[in-house]
């Protein structure tokens, strides 16, 4: 029975009975004094003469209401109730949990429910004098408490709450916290407002009727070259108009190099642009979407109501394009292209080399007046990027500039250059390069064997000296700590390489970028699943510099392996940020470059570890049955070249698939061998890693007391190590919870999410949600469990992680089977179809165990007690009996019972103290006792069941 406090109780009570009642569920489960219910029913000056007035009044209440369970103690009187029954407690837990999380949107969302548990005034069909108005006055300054938080919630969010402080500000004009939250509110809005546009030129000459024209289009515009000419200036183009309007728009602007036409590397997915963007606009962490549509609609929401401007450059198809554009009126988005784009509902801005005039005023505002300006104009082809490359390196006159280009535009021309742009460029290019010093040339040499489309200072040191010269003379350009070539000048200075002198630095490139990589791993990841030690590359500190290092150059590492020898390395390196971000696009390219240059190679172990890699891909895609022959054919690699760490990791692999298929047996002897095997040699981190693995194991037979021992060792490795992990504590939790140790399992998983999320390991973070709604669903804390199950199903979606969507279903099937909402058998039938379709077997057998509680029919959970026994799920099993017990109680009281005794005796034997209760409450029907060891072990766990069987001994007395 659910008791209202945050307003009228609505119950047929007199007024005395509800003061009654209202002082006793201000303290659920605890004991209230009879002095203070004598005060809250008759106030401190009326109070009867004898104490039996009190004992009419309990008695009273107990007869009025059917199901309140009121405890007579010596001192005084306790509702045997929990605190979530009654709706202010419930709110104080909501509150609780919100201001014990980090993350402002997820706070919000709590507190706003908890103060939608408030109907009115509290306590509103109470006498108005004290107690009770000092109660209310208490209430009312924790409500306006929890109102404040919310506020300062969404303001670190960027909303606009001034209307709700100006509110509280006048109607409660003594509070100073809602004047100190407007004093940080912006004017009249506070949002994460990003200016991403790199730096104008500061000698933009010319393109007065482009500029014109750009500014009279209110809409998306594409500037495109005429005849797809590179150099002719689109991207100064776009960034001096954007620059200029730039205060139209004061919700900021957005900016993203495309990579369309980069020689090395493909166009930049709009997936990971969408992800910088909403980046820039506040959205980061477990509010980041992972799934293309999802961040497109989120992006588009956010700008809907905002003047912004998108800057797109070096777009290469109208595809790439079409996510990236918002759909809001307020906003302009300017796109640069070689090609026209067709397709796309923009205005079409066409963009031909700088007329003869405009040329020369550029040349005049970069070197004076001098009368061979029109001369060198025209020798650079009027293209504004061979115009400030030859302004650039003037080092005499002009005029000897303009001789020095005669002779260069001759010798290109015999050696019949393509066309006339490459021609001017390649000839300022060459004039440039000769003007540098010498070890500035062979640094600008070397770098057109960089993949990627941006490079570090660091990595430009890697191949020498002369960086800052280079970004002078206008050959590399710089935005930020990154530098760049332009697609031209990229080429040109690959051109002066020798095929050896690239394929050498390319390799040493390669393995400075695998070993960086691979260190980075190793910190990030607590498998150190890295089989090749780093030949070169930096190191990090921290597994926090370690991760914004592989985010900050994923794009770049990609290119790499796409293009350069030993991609094997790189694949074996990266495969854990990939797995743990799900990011199966970038992962693919990588493993495919890894294999084919494995193979080129001869590099036989290279080969096994992509293999290796592909197996774990393949079963988060749901294609376990292919898993199993990529990681065999991984282990016979091994095998034959002798290698003990390989077989080490490919028989975890090995593990891991075996229990995604249900070959439970064959997954835990990989798992004990590769932990034995670990002790032996000393390799204690993939001892743990094995025994945590072993662990979760256990827990999936039903085997929670040897589950637990796995885990805790597990842990004790890695502190002794001296690695932080979060997951074995996540499979701790999930041990302790199946024990019955709710409050542990809970601090478990807390600490758990910490680590887990501040590495980004969404699929992770996925499961281990699924993990903490079961516990707040065995707590009785409903509302939290439903939250968590659909914020684990929101993740499993976004990443493409078809087993955790089967799992946070179940989850929040489960939740709403138990509050008798609909919805459960839905939630239960799409875990059993998607489970079904990608062979998860376990994550099978726990849903037909759903839908069968969820529907009543008794061939849903014979398949899954079928299922349990044939893989050995035990807690499953225990569950499968439980419900065929309970569906046969009607009308076959005998099997019911023998069901309900092969449950309590499963459930025994694995230490699975709730999974024997729950079975102890059907067994009670034809048992004696059976339901006083029910509440016993109920109450001992803090179930909410514990009040239902004490309801249910009342009207029984006992169990038969």
């Amino acid at each position: 029975m659910r008791i209202t406090l945050l307003g009228p109780s609505g119950l047929p009570l007199s007024i005395r009975q509800r003061s009654l009642l209202a002082a006793l569920a201000l303290q659920p489960g605890h004991v209230v004094r009879s002095e203070r219910l004598i005060e809250s029913m008759w106030g401190a000056d009326e109070k009867p003469k004898h104490v039996n007035a009190l004992h009419q009044q309990v008695f009273r209440l107990r007869q009025a209401l059917d199901g309140i369970v009121v405890s007579t103690r010596a001192d005084g009187y306790v509702l045997e109730a929990r605190p979530d029954d009654v709706d202010l407690h419930h709110f104080r837990q909501l509150v609780a949990n919100a201001r014990a999380l980090d993350d402002d949107a997820a706070a919000a969302r709590l507190f706003e429910a908890a103060l939608e548990l408030w109907q009115e005034e509290p306590l509103a069909d109470l006498p108005a004098a004290p107690p009770w108005s000092d109660v209310r006055a208490a209430l009312e300054e924790e409500r306006l408490e929890v109102v404040e938080d919310r506020l300062e919630r969404r303001l670190r969010l960027g909303e606009d709450v001034s209307v709700e402080l100006n509110d509280l500000i006048d109607r409660y004009p003594h509070r100073q916290r809602p004047r100190e939250l407007r004093g940080v509110a912006p004017e009249p809005t506070q949002r994460v407002v990003p200016h991403q546009l790199p730096a104008d030129l500061p000698n933009f000459t010319g393109r007065a009727s482009a500029l014109a024209e750009l500014g009279a289009i209110g809409r998306t515009v594409v500037i495109t070259a005429i005849d797809g000419t590179a150099g002719v200036g689109k991207t100064a183009l776009a960034l001096h108009h954007a620059h200029t309007v730039a205060e139209q728009f004061p919700d900021g602007q957005l900016y993203a190099n495309l990579r369309g036409f980069d020689p090395d590397t493909p166009p930049l997915p709009p997936g990971d642009v969408l992800a910088r963007f909403l980046r820039a606009l506040g959205i980061a962490g477990p509010r980041l979407p992972q799934q293309l549509d999802q961040q497109s609609e989120l992006y588009r929401m956010l700008l809907r109501d905002r003047r912004m401007l998108v800057v797109l450059d070096n777009a290469a198809t109208a595809a790439q394009v079409v996510p990236l554009l918002p759909d809001g009126e307020g906003c302009r988005v300017v796109i640069t292209s070689r090609n026209r784009l067709t397709g796309l509902d923009a205005w079409p801005l066409l963009l031909d080399v700088m007329a003869p005039e405009e040329a020369v005023a550029l040349l005049r505002g970069m070197l004076g007046d001098a009368p061979e300006l029109p001369e060198l104009a025209r020798l650079c082809g009027y293209l504004p990027l061979a115009l400030r490359i030859a302004a650039a390196n003037v080092t005499g006159s002009v005029a000897d500039l303009v001789e020095e280009l005669r002779e260069e535009e001759g010798r290109l021309a015999a050696l019949k250059v393509d066309d006339d742009e490459r021609l001017a460029v390649r000839a300022a290019l060459d004039l440039s390069f000769r003007s540098l010093p010498a070890a500035a040339q062979e640094l600008f040499r070397r770098l057109g064997a960089v993949a990627g489309h941006d490079f570090t200072a660091e990595v430009a040191g890697l191949l020498g000296t002369g960086l800052d010269q280079l970004v002078t003379a206008n050959l590399v350009e710089r935005q930020g700590d990154r530098y760049h070539l332009h697609d031209l000048v990229r080429l040109y200075a690959r051109d002066l390489l020798t095929q050896e002198e690239t394929d050498a630095l390319r390799t040493r490139l390669a393995l400075w970028h695998s070993g960086s990589a691979a260190s980075a791993s190793r910190l990030c990841y607590v498998a150190d699943d890295v089989l090749f030690e780093p030949v070169d590359g930096r190191t990090f500190e921290t597994a926090a510099e370690a991760l914004a290092w592989l985010d900050a150059e994923k794009a770049n590492l990609v290119a790499v392996a796409a293009t350069g020898p030993s991609a094997w390395r790189l694949a074996d390196a990266m495969h854990n940020f990939f797995s743990a971000r799900r990011d199966h696009e970038s992962w693919t390219v990588v493993r495919e470059a890894g294999l084919a240059s494995a193979r080129q190679e001869g590099e036989t172990r290279g080969e096994a570890a992509v293999l290796a890699s592909e197996a774990i891909a393949r079963m988060y895609s749901g294609r376990s049955s292919e898993a199993l022959v990529f990681v065999q054919q991984a282990l016979d690699l091994a095998e034959r070249e002798d290698w003990h760490a390989g077989t080490l990791r490919f028989l975890t692999v090995l593990g891991h698939v075996c229990r995604e298929v249900g070959d439970m047996d064959r997954a835990a002897e990989s798992y004990l061998k590769v932990a034995e095997l670990s002790h032996e040699t000393g390799q204690l981190r993939r001892e743990a890693h094995a025994l945590s693995q072993l662990g979760s194991t256990c827990w999936m037979r039903g085997r929670l007391r040897d589950a637990e021992a796995h885990h805790r060792r597990s842990f004790a490795l890695y502190q002794q190590i001296g690695v932080k992990n979060g997951r074995p504590l996540a499979e701790l939790g999930c041990a302790l919870r199946d024990l019955g140790r709710l409050d542990e399992a809970l601090v478990a998983f807390e600490q758990s999410l910490v680590e887990i999320r501040a590495l980004g390991q969404r699929g992770l973070e996925s499961y281990l949600l699924d993990d903490v709604s079961a516990a707040h669903r065995e707590a009785g804390r409903f509302d939290l469990a439903v939250e968590a199950g659909r914020e684990a199903l929101r993740i499993a979606l976004e990443v493409n992680d078809p087993g955790g969507e089967v799992d946070a279903r179940h989850s929040i099937g489960a939740v709403l089977l138990r509050l008798g909402e609909p919805g459960a058998e839905e939630e239960y039938r799409r875990a059993v179809s998607v489970a079904q379709r990608i062979g998860y077997r376990h994550g099978e057998a726990q849903a037909l165990a759903g839908l069968g509680r969820a529907t009543g029919r008794a061939e849903h959970l014979h398949q899954a007690l079928v299922m349990a026994r044939e893989h050995g799920y035990g807690l499953i099993e225990g569950t499968a009996l439980t419900a065929l017990a309970a569906l046969h109680l009607p009308g076959d009281l005998d099997r019911a019972l023998k069901f309900a005794q092969d449950a309590v005796d499963l459930h025994r034997r694995n230490g699975c103290r709730l999974g024997e209760a729950r079975s102890l409450l059907v067994l009670g029907h034809g048992r004696e006792g059976a339901w006083e060891q029910a509440l016993e072990i109920f109450s001992e766990v803090g179930a909410p069941e514990a009040a239902d069987v004490r309801a249910l001994l009342k009207r029984g007395g006992s169990s038969l």
